[in-house]
């Protein structure tokens, strides 16, 4: 792919996702800007309330990601559609295809923003959300490259309570009121790639709000810092966790054994009925389920680091049979108090599968296309 390339994520393809994703697509006929390459991220599906927002009747139970190509080809053919490519998944499963992306995060929970921005900290990018009140409020926040705020919330104890919240084992939503139908997202979403397209004019972090026909531009406060360098390892999924920890502690120039790895995603360990404990990376939306049978599970541990002890224990375990984020990234700490940052190489054959079943996610991938 050459460097002249747009690269765009949108993640998050409810409400305003889908209406800032079709704005981009009208963008693109009017002359986005050369080449473009758009990851359409979202692991859900296509359910009444997503048609109510604007998804066609037609796409109803077909994956978001897919739903909006679909969508996206209807209203203005395959020129544009074929510069847009589904992610079945959530971004915590594919870490790696943020870093090098102008981002429009337009997903509910903070805890996903704050991530997606962590991991773009060094991109433009744009958070869009409506609220619902007297008046229909849209708000975009845009960040220009080094300038977000927001820190990384992967820590142990959020993801301990995350699997053990009810929802996450009845797959009933946390919030009833999710996905109310209005007020609809075209002027956030027309917002938000009118900023895009404005984005080499502003080099300071602000919010515009627009509420009724009031509009409301205010700068953005607070802490921020360049995003930490980043190198990449030269490895993917396939690699053993011996070869990356030799990998790392041969490139720090220490010991094996005087080395700790912080990962973006905590290794966890589910225990269920069917005998099959599970153990590898967890990643977002946590189901709290075993991957083999889909019966409840008990938590065991979750956590980030890797000590040497643990390691050693799953050292001849790749990282694809760990179910790991496809380009995770990881903080190396030695033992003299060095640190450095380091990620994997991003490949799309690397995103897991949407649950824990490599079987069933290959069946569900081998399905006829969308078609109107």
């Amino acid at each position: 792919m050459s460097d002249n390339v747009t690269r765009i994520a949108v993640v998050g393809l409810g409400n305003v996702g889908y209406w800032t994703t079709t704005a981009l697509g009208l963008a693109m006929l009017g002359g986005l800007g050369g080449d473009c390459d758009i990851a359409l991220v979202d692991f859900d599906t296509v359910d009444e309330r997503a048609v109510r927002k604007g998804y066609p009747p037609w796409l109803l139970g077909c994956q978001k990601a897919k739903a909006m190509v679909a969508a996206i080809d209807a209203m203005y053919g395959a020129s544009v559609s074929a510069a847009m490519h589904p992610v079945l998944a959530a971004a915590q499963s594919a870490p790696g295809l943020l870093a090098d992306r102008d981002v429009f995060i337009c997903v509910d929970s903070l805890g996903d923003a704050q991530f997606v921005s962590s991991r773009a900290r060094s991109r433009w990018q744009c958070r869009v959300s409506t609220g619902a009140g007297g008046l229909a409020t849209h708000c975009v926040e845009v960040f220009p490259p080094d300038t977000a705020a927001l820190g990384d919330v992967y820590d142990d104890a959020a993801w301990s309570q995350a699997g053990r919240r009810q929802s996450c084992t009845t797959g009933q939503p946390a919030r009833p009121l999710d996905g109310a139908a209005y007020p609809i997202g075209i002027v956030a979403g027309a917002l938000a790639v009118q900023a895009y397209l404005n984005r080499a004019m502003d080099s300071a972090p602000y919010r515009l709000q627009w509420t009724g026909t009031q509009p409301l531009r205010s700068d953005l406060w607070g802490a921020a810092g360049k995003a930490a360098p980043c190198r990449d390892l030269g490895l993917d999924n396939r690699a053993t966790i011996d070869r990356v920890w030799q990998d790392v502690a041969r490139a720090l120039e220490v010991d094996p054994d005087d080395l700790m790895l912080t990962w973006e995603a905590p290794i966890v360990r589910r225990h269920c009925a069917c005998r099959s404990p599970y153990l590898g990376f967890e990643r977002y939306p946590v189901t709290g389920r075993c991957p083999t049978c889909n019966g409840r599970s008990i938590l065991v541990s979750a956590s980030r680091e890797l000590l040497p002890a643990e390691a050693r224990a799953i050292r001849c375990r790749t990282l694809r049979s760990l179910h790991a984020p496809a380009g995770i990234g990881l903080g190396a700490v030695t033992r003299d108090g060095r640190s450095r940052r380091y990620r994997l190489t991003y490949r799309p054959e690397d995103v897991p599968p949407l649950t824990g079943n490599a079987a069933c996610y290959q069946s569900a991938q081998s399905t006829e296309g969308l078609h109107a």
